[in-house]
Order: C-alpha cells, then sequence, then structure tokens
C-alpha cells in the first residue's frame, strides 16, 4: 500500500562459510524454500579465495555477503555478523545444513509464545542418515564435558518433545540479541569446537534459559571443514573442553564433578591413542597453558559476575550421560584392560629407568 511504513525484519540468517561454491548453493534453496521469509541473509566469507560465483546475485537477491580477507574460526566469523548487525533475532546456521521447509516458521512460533527463552535448539539429524539424531539441543554432564543429546540415537521419542536444555547447537541456533549483549559474544580463542556450550554456561550464569524445539528439523553433512577426528579437530577438542571449565566453573563447581572428570580425562586419553590422534590430544592440553595466561590477560578467564546461584546452573546438569559413557567403555573388555595395564606398564618401566 502507497505510504505504507516497511516494518524491518526481526530476524537476521547467518552463515559462515570458507567456500562460495555448491555447498552454501543448497543452504541457500532451503532457505529460498522457507514457509517463513521474513528474514534477512548474511553470508560470511571467511577467508574465501574465490571470486563471487555468477549465480549468487541471479539467484539469491535476497543475501548479503560480508568478506573476511583472511580465514578465522567460526566463533570470529559470526561475532563479525553479529556486532554489525542490529536485528533482535539471530539464526545461526552451518554452510553445511539445511533446515526443513517449516524450520524457521517453528522457531519464529516458538520464541513468540515462549519469552523466557533466549536461546533454541533445532532438531539436527544426520544429512545421509535422516533418520538418526546428531543433536537434541545441548547437555551439560557432571564429567565436566558438553555433549550433543540423542547423538546417534534414532530419531523420535523421546526427543521429540519440547523441553529445557542447557544449550543449543550452533551449528543451527535461533538466539535473542540481548544473549549477546549480556553474556557476550562466542569467544574467539577458542577458534572452533565448544564455543556453543561455553556461551551457554555463560548465558545460563547470566540467567538465559535455552528451550528445544524439535519441529524445527535441520539436516547437517557434519564436520566438513574440520573432520571429525582430524588432528586439529582432536587438538582444539581437547584444549576447549578444559577451557569451558576455566572460563565458567567455581570452585565450588569442581569440588562437584572432579571424581567423573578424572575419569573422562582417564577415558579421552586412550580413545586419542586408539585413533592415533595421541600427539594432538596431548598438545591440546599443554595449550590450555599459554590460552589461560591470554585470557588473564583479555579478562575472560572466569566469568565473575553471574546473575544466579551456581546451584541453580548446575541443576541442569545432566545426571546420565557420564553413566551411559561408563557402561559402554566397561562392556569393551579390551579397553578396560588396557586401561589397568597401561598404567602398571608405566610405572615398571619407570621403576625399571630410574633403578
Amino acid at each position: 500500500m502507497q505510504g505504507e511504513e516497511h516494518k524491518p525484519n526481526e530476524l537476521l540468517v547467518i552463515i559462515p562459510t570458507t567456500k562460495l561454491g555448491e555447498m552454501i548453493r543448497g543452504t541457500l534453496d532451503t532457505l529460498k524454500a522457507q514457509t517463513f521469509q521474513a528474514f534477512d541473509t548474511l553470508i560470511v566469507a571467511n577467508g574465501c579465495e574465490e571470486t563471487l560465483p555468477w549465480w549468487l546475485a541471479e539467484e539469491f537477491p535476497f543475501v548479503d555477503i560480508h568478506h573476511l580477507p583472511e580465514k578465522a574460526g567460526f566463533a570470529a566469523a559470526v561475532n563479525t555478523a553479529i556486532r554489525t548487525s542490529h536485528h533482535p533475532l539471530v539464526f545461526l546456521l552451518n554452510d553445511d545444513a539445511r533446515p526443513a521447509p517449516d524450520c524457521l516458521s517453528q522457531l519464529m512460533e516458538a520464541q513468540a509464545e515462549h519469552s523466557e527463552f533466549a536461546g533454541f535448539a533445532t532438531r539436527i539429524c544426520f544429512y545421509y542418515s535422516p533418520s538418526v539424531i546428531e543433536s537434541a539441543g545441548d547437555g551439560f554432564s557432571l564429567a565436566g564435558r558438553g555433549f550433543h543429546r540423542g547423538w546417534r540415537a534414532k530419531d523420535g521419542a523421546p526427543y521429540d518433545r519440547q523441553e529445557e536444555v542447557f544449550g543449543a547447537c550452533a551449528a543451527a541456533a535461533l538466539y535473542r540479541r540481548k544473549l549477546f549483549d549480556e553474556a557476550g559474544l562466542f569467544e574467539e580463542d577458542f577458534f572452533a569446537i565448544h564455543e556453543d556450550v561455553d556461551l551457554a554456561f555463560r548465558a545460563r550464569r547470566k540467567g538465559f534459559r535455552f528451550l528445544y524445539v524439535p519441529q524445527a528439523k535441520v539436516l547437517h553433512k557434519g564436520s566438513v571443514t574440520l573432520g571429525t577426528k582430524s588432528e586439529q579437530a582432536v587438538y582444539l577438542d581437547s584444549r576447549n573442553s578444559e577451557l569451558v571449565l576455566l572460563k565458567n566453573m567455581p570452585l565450588s563447581g569442581l569440588a562437584i564433578i572432579w571424581p567423573w572428570y578424572l575419569m573422562y580425562t582417564y577415558y579421552a586419553f586412550f580413545c586419542a591413542l586408539k585413533i592415533g590422534r595421541l600427539w594432538s590430544y596431548l598438545r591440546g592440553k599443554v595449550a590450555v597453558i599459554n590460552q589461560i595466561n591470554r585470557m588473564l590477560r583479555k579478562g575472560t578467564l572466569i566469568e565473575l559476575e553471574a546473575k544466579v546461584p551456581f546451584a541453580e546452573v548446575a541443576a541442569h546438569f545432566d545426571q546420565q550421560w557420564h553413566w551411559q559413557g561408563l557402561r559402554r567403555v566397561l562392556g569393551d573388555w579390551r579397553a578396560v584392560s588396557f586401561a589397568i595395564l597401561a598404567p602398571i606398564l608405566f610405572f615398571v618401566l619407570m621403576w625399571h629407568f630410574l633403578l
């Protein structure tokens, strides 16, 4: 209608990518097919060396592009987009993620009905196995580890009901801007891996909550950039899992989790050895020392201005994940034998060389 003022879109979709090719084209196709269309789209071209493909402006005129001259981590890429935008709602989407046609509609409906939540997790399934769950929101265990709820479980109950979760997997998640304004952006020193767990932890200490919306489904190819067991992935996972605790866990929290934490760390050591990535795993642990000094200088090591008692945050720690992991380990007699014999062999060798 003539003279009618255009209402700006509330929602911004941010897609970080390192390659402006067919991968991002497939993602944009799924956005074009969304039943909810009142959103803006921003691609963060993260150190992309290619020139803009001819089809981008022609097929997707609704897309804006922000170029980063040098490749940065996921956290730095999306932070740039969040800082330079103004939208009250931000949907982060990996370039290898494919939201269902009603995904954004379901999320917008959920955020409108549940103003008490500031983050919204989608139901992410594997692209090549769409009936298998990758993440039904993020959890945090008594072993001091963030994890994907429902990892490799069959899609369906109990992950088909809407419920509060500890956090959201940032491969496909909706956030209110006020969460970033008060809890801060993603920790850029993480580069990638666990930066969403760290954000969720900080946000919860500020009083923000997360809702899992199973109706919002996304298919995710996963680990396209880093790989699941690459040297860099193992290194970052090893380092950043410790930084999550150092940044967010008070001494009272460490006193609660330490037995399970030690058991899990011992288990993770042998997992890294099994896949031939022990050196990467150990490098990650050693790198924590340098990272602590860096974060101390930045003033981001420990979040002190919490708005809620830590006990309220700890109430959302998962009580079963570590038990399930322990049962899996105990069911593998080779893993149990190795875990028992390895330290014995180590001390025998040390005794021999010292004598």
